[in-house]
């Protein structure tokens, strides 16, 4: 997989596929903290709203 998304003339050795699968899931997981950051921020601007609690 490591050659594929790469677009590697060849198969790497198994340590650095594993050190290269390890960097591209680092990458990924680090966008798809930024992304959920800042969804978190905008809904702690929008939950002030709430705060009062339920009116019955």
């Amino acid at each position: 997989m490591v050659k594929r998304l790469l677009d590697l003339p060849g198969l790497p050795g198994s340590d650095a596929a594993d050190a290269l699968g390890i960097a591209i899931t680092h990458a990924q997981v680090g966008r798809t903290m930024a992304r959920l950051s800042e969804a978190t921020a905008l809904a702690r601007t929008t939950s002030g709203m709430y705060r009062q609690g339920r009116t019955r």
